[in-house]
């Protein structure tokens, strides 16, 4: 595996409903067949998608998006995405830009296991 290649940990919540997706490494047009690939088959993990991005070194306009086929994907599922990503990083400095929404930290709520509804 290439150092800048993304990988990608799914992590569901103990009832089920949301996996918390940590993306890492850098996400482009390189990289996005890898991310794909390890994305998609954790779609149907859970109703709620949150998509940790903290990792992420460079997020560029084919990830964003990727990301937004995503969210897209779920919520014609009923179900919907959560972009996570702390501030100064490179990812939520490219989603802000583009007016997407970015949470910072993780609801305590998923933190403990529990269920989330996205905004």
């Amino acid at each position: 595996m290439l150092l800048n290649e993304p990988t990608v940990v799914c992590t569901p919540t103990r009832d089920g409903r949301c996996a918390i997706l940590s993306v890492g490494g850098e996400v482009d047009l390189a990289t996005l067949p890898r991310f794909r690939r390890a994305l998609v088959p954790v779609l149907d993990a859970a109703s709620v998608l949150v998509v940790s991005l903290d990792d992420v070194g460079h997020l560029s306009a084919a990830g964003v998006r990727f990301l937004e086929e995503i969210r897209a994907v779920k919520e014609d599922q009923g179900g919907g995405l959560l972009l996570q990503c702390g501030e100064h990083r490179p990812a939520r400095l490219v989603l802000q830009a583009l007016g997407i929404p970015v949470i910072t930290e993780l609801p305590i709520s998923l933190r403990s296991g529990a269920s989330v509804t996205p905004p």
